[in-house]
């Protein structure tokens, strides 16, 4: 009896292995952010910007790669991720990119210790991989802005960036290639219209 209810423990364990299975490693990407020109030291503006992390939907607001193969049906990119959360990570590219344009006396994130003049904040509307019938891909990126003065909370300007980017193929490379081109798009545009404010 004893034996038979080893065989038995031993056989119910067997079974739970699968369930107990960590799943492969996945492969993380980063984007990087465009070094847009070097405004000159007369050109600063003595204004001090905090970058607000995106407000976002569910999907976005984890490191997942969202994939629509149908247009209301949401998936993930098996086997890949972001190195962070998707408005972490435009946060932290938004910061890089308006800071090496050198249009500012200071760039932070919000959360530091900087007395900001004002706050970029807003929200990531699109950040995903359309694929369609024929197995090709189209990064959507769209997200929407504020320039918000400080201490008035004045909303000072207003607008929406969006890009959209053609991959020959839905593979995790070609995917992450178009979402490096069309982020890079929408940080050069923000980027300049930031700049341009005076």
């Amino acid at each position: 009896m004893k034996r038979l209810l080893c065989v038995l423990s031993a056989l119910l364990l067997a079974g739970c292995v699968p369930l107990l299975k960590s799943p492969g490693p996945s492969r993380v990407f980063n984007l990087t952010a465009p070094k847009p020109a070097v405004a000159s030291e007369s050109a600063r503006l003595p204004i001090q910007l905090s970058v607000d992390e995106l407000a976002a939907g569910g999907a976005l607001e984890s490191n997942r790669i969202v994939v629509y193969a149908k247009p209301l049906e949401l998936q993930y990119l098996a086997g890949a991720q972001w190195s962070e959360r998707s408005t972490r990570l435009w946060q932290r590219l938004m910061v890089e990119t308006i800071e090496s344009s050198g249009r500012f006396r200071a760039v932070s994130s919000s959360g530091q210790a900087l007395k900001a003049d004002w706050n970029l904040l807003g929200e990531l509307i699109e950040f995903q991989a359309h694929i369609g019938a024929d197995g090709a891909a189209q990064i959507r990126v769209r997200l929407s802005l504020k320039l918000v003065e400080n201490p008035s909370l004045k909303v000072r300007e207003q607008r929406t960036f969006q890009a959209r980017i053609d991959a020959p193929r839905s593979d995790p490379d070609s995917i992450i290639a178009a979402f490096e081109q069309a982020t890079r798009q929408v940080l050069t545009d923000l980027a300049l219209w930031v700049g341009s404010q005076t």
